[in-house]
């Protein structure tokens, strides 16, 4: 499990401190919230593409689509394709909602990515972006991926991203495939 590695929280290293990490991981898990993956202790909230500041409160009991983006590359191959879907969900009323989580270190590109995004987004290089990665253990070699949040806070999809293009979504009934998809997760 990668979450128990990330940051300093492991120090000393020692197989006390990491069984007590791997469990302390585990029980977060099991009593995930949309608030206990979003929040930090020094933030609330989330911004927009002017900047403006969204409490986090907003996006509970909505279906929310965390775009973990680690470079540009992936990021421009996949931005439209995600664009197409959340501008039709949004169209037709549904409870959705997606949030960058940028893992870039250029702030100039961070700034043009946003600029001109819908959605919301995790502030330039909040440590909350390094701890979500860990949290959901992705792999540094992966470079983004679109973790679907459940309208319970619960993870329904690890891997929305490469299911979303596999399906070939961007001319499909983006939000029937949503619905389907979210019901049968939900199910589970």
């Amino acid at each position: 499990m990668n979450a128990i590695f990330c940051g300093t929280e492991a120090y000393p290293f020692t197989v006390e401190k990491i069984s007590k990490l791997r469990e302390e991981v585990e029980n977060a898990k099991t009593d995930q919230t949309l608030r206990s993956i979003l929040v930090s202790s020094s933030r609330d909230y989330l911004i927009t593409n002017d900047r403006s500041k969204v409490s986090v409160s907003n996006l509970e009991g909505k279906i929310v689509a965390l775009y973990i983006s680690c470079n540009r590359d992936c990021c421009s191959e996949f931005s439209p394709i995600l664009a197409q879907i959340y501008k039709k969900l949004k169209e037709i009323g549904e409870s959705f909602e997606v949030v960058l989580v940028s893992l870039e270190d250029d702030e100039s590109y961070y700034d043009e990515a946003i600029e001109n995004m819908p959605w919301l987004a995790f502030p330039f290089n909040g440590k909350s972006c390094d701890k979500l990665f860990c949290y959901f253990g992705l792999q540094e070699y992966k470079c983004s991926t679109v973790i679907l949040i459940g309208s319970d806070g619960k993870t329904m999809n690890v891997d929305l991203m490469n299911l979303l293009k596999s399906m070939n979504l961007r001319h499909g009934k983006h939000s029937r495939f949503l619905k389907r998809s979210c019901m049968s997760c939900q199910k589970k």
